[in-house]
């Protein structure tokens, strides 16, 4: 609990459910006092890697997550399905390679924000690895004015550059904030504070 006493001033709060590959992921059950924690300071995510419409009702009946962050690709017409049944905003994944402009731009009416994560063997999130932000960059501008979030390997030491390169509406951090795979209060208050410029 005391990480999200870390994380003052951030707007978003994320938190890891049910991804079985993740150290990082808690059950709805675990990760609830977090959510009411969380959500007196910012806004709550849900952070999955399914499109099971029983799993994210649960997850969303339990949590209450302002948003749902989907750790896969998933076609539009699921995600506006998703986003009119769950009661909560989508934030549908990007993969940033070949032709992820064009997937944006179908993603953007359906989802409340797209983000692009690193890739590393069908892993995204929490790879700690950054991708070719000019890729990032595309996918911004194909979905401007909507939102887009920028994910992947970002820490205290690149987020300027990334920003200035992407010039997304949120950045997203997880192992870049992270000391023996713990927050560490210094790189995430430091993190925020760069963000925050």
């Amino acid at each position: 609990m005391e990480d999200i006493d870390y994380a003052s001033g951030a707007d978003y709060l994320g938190f890891v459910i049910g991804i079985e590959d993740s150290f990082r992921s808690l059950t709805p059950q675990e990760a609830a006092p977090l959510f009411r924690k969380a959500a007196r300071t910012a806004r709550t995510v849900a952070v999955v890697k399914s499109t099971d419409m029983d799993f994210l009702a649960g997850v969303c009946s339990i949590l209450r997550p302002d948003y749902v962050q989907l750790q896969l690709e998933a076609d539009p017409l699921l995600i506006k399905n998703l986003g009119d049944s769950l009661g909560a905003g989508i934030i549908a994944l990007v993969d940033p390679s070949e032709g992820a402009a064009e997937r944006a731009k179908a993603l953007s009416g359906a989802a409340d924000m797209v983000h692009t994560d690193t890739v590393v063997g069908g892993r995204t999130g929490g790879t700690g690895r950054t991708h070719n932000w000019a890729i990032s960059r595309s996918v911004r501008d194909a979905v401007y004015p909507s939102a887009m979030m920028l994910s992947g390997g970002l820490n205290r030491l690149n987020l300027r550059e990334a920003v200035r390169a992407v010039d997304p509406a949120v950045v997203d951090v997880s192992s870049g904030v992270e000391r023996e795979g713990w927050k560490s209060r210094e790189l995430v208050s430091e993190f925020i504070g760069i963000a925050g410029e």
